[in-house]
């Protein structure tokens, strides 16, 4: 197994988990609110969250990538 491979993924897994989080509080915080602030922050909360997700899998992508061509080349 490639240790830089693990770290990497690792410290994507750490993000992953601050980002539930800070998700989270913010979903709480459009719950909070009255109409029509409430849908309006949900939006926003998809779209941000939908950007995230897509950051995120091609971090994922880049590292899977990048560790087989380390591994192909030993």
């Amino acid at each position: 197994r490639d240790p830089e491979m693990s770290r990497g993924l690792g410290d994507v897994y750490k993000r992953q988990a601050e980002r539930r989080e800070s998700f989270e509080k913010r979903l709480k915080y459009c719950t909070s609110l009255d109409e029509p602030d409430k849908s309006v922050c949900y939006t926003e909360l998809r779209s941000e969250e939908k950007n995230n997700n897509d950051l995120y899998s091609q971090k994922r992508k880049e590292l899977l990538y990048e560790s087989n061509i380390r591994l192909n080349s030993h």
